[in-house]
């Protein structure tokens, strides 16, 4: 008998300073930011589909979709230190055996291999004044797993 299971999620979160005063001497204030790395929206949704082919031998299907909203890198909420938005899709699709206890699967993460960031920061040295840099999201990966049960 084939079955479908759909999963979601939202989450919301307002997360900013509600009094931070940064540095006595310069007297930054960075109350009303936003803290860093918190998106305001995040969302996810699943389905996988499992259906019997014979006896003992059941086939799997899974697609993810995860949204992510932008965030700031640092306190002060610079606009250079913005990591955008993104949407990730993944898709899973594998193939298990009761006897022997065997799961064979291809899978790919990714799948429309967006490009994103995850970290941005700056910073100033004698070697390097305006230094830029930052961390870019994984790159679509795929791959296969065999899985035995013991």
């Amino acid at each position: 008998m084939p079955q479908l299971l759909l999963t979601t999620a939202y989450g919301y979160n307002d997360a900013t300073y509600d009094d931070f005063v940064s540095d006595v001497l310069t007297n930054t204030d960075y109350s009303g930011n936003r803290l860093p790395y918190s998106s305001k929206h995040n969302f996810s949704a699943t389905a996988q589909y499992d259906q019997p082919l014979a006896e003992g031998v059941m086939l799997s299907a899974r697609g993810e979709y995860v949204y992510r909203g932008a965030t700031f890198s640092d306190q002060a909420n610079t606009p250079l230190y913005q990591n955008d938005d993104y949407n990730i899709v993944n898709a899973r699709l594998g193939v298990s055996f009761a006897d022997p206890a065997i799961e064979l699967t291809v899978w790919a993460r990714n799948l429309f291999d967006e490009r994103y960031t995850r970290d941005l920061f700056g910073g100033s040295s004698a070697f390097s004044p305006g230094a830029y840099g930052g961390f870019i999201g994984d790159p679509r990966t795929y791959g296969f797993e065999l899985r035995k049960k013991f």
